[in-house]
């Protein structure tokens, strides 16, 4: 049982828990004072009971060392094909950049990993903010922040991540509870996109219905070409093997699984052969599916503003995101009995059929009720 005694040889009260976290280090600790022992037992044992284990902060890595070490894993995922390298890179600067605010406060820079605590990160992300001069860079670059203690819970460094603060920060930070509390998503019904795409301006109709229609991404799509390794309107089927990066640059799909082909249905493709035959000579200079009126990359506003959330408005339905038209894609092949579950994942791009499901659960789940549904209705009709 954990307890306090007093050391007369050094004058210190020692906080015994090894009954609780067992014989390894940490198990004893010296304090100036009975209160404070007594408190050290405490937080042990409220640990314990909540995550299963105690981490004593103060053997825990310093947090620069810690940094180097996660972005060192981000580099070798790249390496492996995981991710763009770009993203490795962006993912160590953003580090960088919340370190310079982090390290650079006296106090914290010698702080390890398991002695930061959310007030303090609080303090550090409204610092940053006044560094960055846009609500999304600084959403973006925290994500990376709270990626990276993310790995120190997994590692075993830290019990808790203290880089998820909670709405009504006033910083306009992302929901920080974790994938898997997101809401669900919500399937588009077939009358929404079809009325979507007739209320559509003719110049970003078939885009929408390419978007919807095979569900590759925003980026992947504006880098489109036509050819053997993009559209290839002979074959029929749709190539991935070009994206825009974060920096809307020319470039490789965000990984190895995004590369990736998807057959084309009979009535889009010969909207796609008699679009490819009218296409203005003006904007055929750099052989794009979809570019802009003068050949190059088209903006992604003209196609989500003024193309995609105009068409909403004269349908009358509420807004839609662009990537909810890929989504809509994986409604229709999650709902249809003859792609198995490895098929949707090959055909969204995704890496695993984990992460298919960690997105698409529910709906998978839909559409096992609902096959029992209609053969239980089966048998009661007969």
């Amino acid at each position: 049982m954990a307890k306090v005694r007093f050391d007369a040889k050094k004058k210190k009260f020692v906080a015994d828990v090894r009954d609780v976290i067992g014989n390894s280090g940490g198990g004893q600790k010296q304090f100036s004072t009975r209160s404070d022992a007594k408190q050290h037992i405490l937080t042990v044992q409220a640990a314990q009971k909540q995550h299963g284990e105690y981490v004593d902060p103060h053997t825990t890595p310093l947090l620069a060392a810690a940094a180097a070490k996660w972005a060192e894993g981000q580099h070798h995922a790249a390496h492996l094909g995981e991710q763009k390298k770009a993203h490795a890179r962006q993912k160590e600067l953003a580090m960088h950049q919340i370190g310079d605010v982090l390290w650079g406060l006296k106090p914290l820079k010698q702080f390890r990993v398991g002695e930061v605590r959310a007030p303090m990160m609080h303090d550090i992300v409204k610092s940053f903010a006044e560094t960055l001069g846009s609500q999304a860079t600084l959403a973006r670059k925290w994500g990376y922040c709270v990626q990276f203690f993310d790995y120190c819970v997994a590692v075993g460094w830290t019990q808790s991540n203290p880089a998820k603060l909670p709405r009504g920060t006033g910083l306009g930070l992302p929901p920080v509870t974790g994938s898997s509390n997101k809401p669900p998503l919500i399937r588009i019904s077939r009358e929404i996109i079809n009325a979507i795409t007739d209320a559509a301006s003719p110049d970003v109709q078939l885009a929408i219905k390419v978007a919807w229609g095979t569900g590759i991404r925003q980026g992947e799509q504006r880098a489109l070409q036509w050819g053997p390794d993009g559209l290839d309107t002979t074959a029929g089927t749709l190539h991935v093997t070009r994206a825009l990066d974060i920096d809307n640059k020319l470039s490789t799909p965000k990984n190895k699984n995004a590369v990736r082909s998807i057959p084309l249905a009979p009535d889009l493709l010969s909207e796609l052969r008699a679009w490819r035959v009218a296409q203005p000579s003006e904007q055929r200079r750099n052989n794009l599916v979809f570019p802009s009126a003068t050949g190059g990359i088209i903006d992604h506003k003209v196609l989500r503003e003024r193309g995609l959330y105009r068409a909403c408005e004269r349908a009358g339905v509420g807004l839609i995101r662009w990537h909810d038209l890929r989504h809509y894609f994986a409604s229709i092949i999650l709902f249809d009995p003859s792609f198995n579950e490895a098929t949707v994942t090959q055909l969204l791009g995704h890496h695993s059929i984990s992460f298919t499901k960690n997105v698409y659960g529910h709906w998978m789940d839909d559409t096992k009720r609902d096959a029992g549904l209609a053969e239980a209705l089966g048998r009661a009709l007969r």
